[in-house]
């Protein structure tokens, strides 16, 4: 009888024991949220054309693309392109190593590489 009673209470025990670390693996509740934020061109422009309010992006995907009348965010693709900011203030930023960026009317910002070639632009600079 005693070992009997033995065993059962070693039994108890383990048992305990399993649920008491299993009872510590809760996770507590949290405040934790979600969020979402809009995101337009104005964030997603390079910090030199940090004094142009961009109002359009555009997605430059082969050949020849000119902006529009207003304040456009250009981003030019990897294969040879020719961008013309056409009219307002533009943030021109090229994709490739043979690249022609035009900036056109008003005040703008182009970002080539050294291969490219510059027309019209207000500031001009060049990244590796």
């Amino acid at each position: 009888m005693i070992k009997v009673s033995l065993a059962t209470l070693l039994v108890l025990a383990i048992g305990s024991v399993a649920v008491v670390f299993t009872a510590s693996n809760t996770v507590p509740p949290t405040s934790a949220g979600m969020s979402i934020i809009s995101v337009g061109p104005n964030e997603i422009k390079p910090r030199e054309c940090s004094g142009i309010t961009v109002t359009n992006i555009v997605i430059v995907t082969d050949g020849l693309q000119t902006g529009t009348a207003f304040n456009d965010l250009m981003l030019g693709s990897a294969t040879v392109s020719v961008l013309d900011g056409g009219a307002g203030d533009d943030c021109i930023v090229t994709g490739n190593l043979a690249a022609v960026i035009t900036g056109g009317l008003g005040n703008d910002v182009c970002i080539g590489k050294i291969t490219s070639l510059f027309d019209g632009c207000e500031s001009e600079v060049i990244r590796p």
